[in-house]
C-alpha cells in the first residue's frame, strides 16, 4: 500500500463477511487498493517519532536538536525535544524525546538562561549515559540512569 490522499467521495463498503475474513495483514491488501487508503503519519504527522523513555538509542551518534520547549505540570517539569539523529549508515532519524531530570533538562535550561540558545543545537556525539544507584525514601537502593548532552567534539 502506498500513501495517497483519498478523496472524500470515496467510500469503502465492506460486508460482514469481509470483516470476518480479516485474519492477516495480507487480507487487508486484498480488500483495499492503494487509492482506498490514507496514512495517518503522512496526513497528520510530520515524520518525527516519539521514542518514549528509551534515550539509549541517542547515545554516541550525532544529534541535531531542532527545537525544545519547557513544560510545567503538577507532576513535574520536563523539556520536550525535537531532534534529528545521524545514523551510522548516513540516514536521518527524526525523533521527539522528553527529559525531566538533572541531565538534558538542566543543560538546556542553562543554555537558555546563560546563552539565550533556544534552538538549533548540534551535539556531535549525541547523548551520554550515566548509570548509578540511589537510596529511595524507604532505604532501598535502586538503579537509575541520567542522560546528558555529550560535551565531546
Amino acid at each position: 500500500m502506498t500513501a495517497k490522499k483519498v478523496p472524500a467521495e470515496v467510500v469503502v463498503a465492506l460486508t460482514d463477511a469481509d470483516y470476518r475474513n480479516i485474519t492477516t495483514w495480507e487480507d487487508l491488501d486484498k480488500l483495499f487498493s492503494p487509492n482506498d487508503v490514507s496514512f495517518a503519519d503522512k496526513i497528520l504527522g510530520d515524520g518525527f517519532a516519539f521514542i518514549g523513555s528509551d534515550k539509549s538509542t541517542l547515545v554516541g551518534l550525532p544529534l541535531f536538536l531542532l527545537e525544545w520547549r519547557f513544560v510545567s505540570r503538577p507532576d513535574g517539569d520536563f523539556v520536550s525535544i525535537r531532534a534529528v539523529q545521524r545514523m551510522e549508515d548516513g540516514t536521518a532519524r527524526k525523533v521527539v524525546f522528553n527529559d525531566g531530570g538533572a541531565g538534558v533538562y538542566r543543560q538546556l535550561e542553562s543554555l537558555r538562561s546563560e546563552y539565550d540558545i533556544v534552538s538549533a543545537l548540534m551535539v556531535p556525539k549525541g547523548l551520554t549515559r550515566s548509570d548509578y544507584t540511589y537510596t529511595d525514601d524507604k532505604g532501598v537502593e535502586r538503579p537509575a540512569t541520567t542522560y546528558y548532552l555529550s560535551e565531546s567534539a
